[in-house]
């Protein structure tokens, strides 16, 4: 079974490599607004914004509680699962994008076309990931600050209740 399975990722990951790889680069130079530079930044940022997605969808399931909430855990497995399937051909483009060429164990290995056209356009694209993170960073910390400093409006319920603290659930 770990044979096979270990057969199956390299089939997938070579067809993602085949249909994600020089092509689509070769593409984003001729089409995309910026060239491959622009496209470069806009993998750059989409790649931790739908990496967020995913853990936020898949760490929201709760499968203990599922038949009390099944649209949202169908909602959440869904969304989870099509942004995690997505990060493939996002790993693919900045493997491809990388690709010098010295990765691989023969010496006659060329270097991928973007790369060696736009030797570095891996850096746009590392700066632009580096520049998501840290939005996706801040925001948490901002959101995280104003919860805390957030009054709770049923506390003066729950004092006229007799309960200290948080809404007993």
């Amino acid at each position: 079974m770990i044979g096979l399975g270990g057969t199956g990722l390299f089939v997938l990951l070579a067809t993602v490599d085949w249909l994600w790889g020089d092509d689509t680069w070769q593409w984003a130079s001729e089409a995309w607004p910026g060239g491959a530079y622009g496209f470069a930044v806009w993998v750059g940022v989409c790649g931790p914004l739908v990496a967020a997605l995913s853990v936020l969808c898949l760490s929201r399931m709760n499968w203990k509680s599922w038949r009390e909430h099944t649209a949202r855990t169908v909602a959440n497995t869904v969304v989870g699962s099509a942004s995690t399937t997505a990060l493939v051909p996002y790993i693919s483009l900045v493997f491809n994008a990388q690709d010098s060429g010295k990765l691989r164990q023969s010496a006659v290995t060329s270097p991928s076309w973007v790369f060696s056209n736009y030797p570095w356009l891996w850096a746009v694209g590392l700066l632009s990931t580096m520049a998501t993170i840290t939005a996706l960073i801040w925001v948490l910390v901002v959101n995280n600050r104003r919860r805390r400093r957030a009054p709770d409006h049923d506390a003066l319920g729950n004092i006229d209740k007799g309960h200290v603290g948080p809404t007993p659930q």
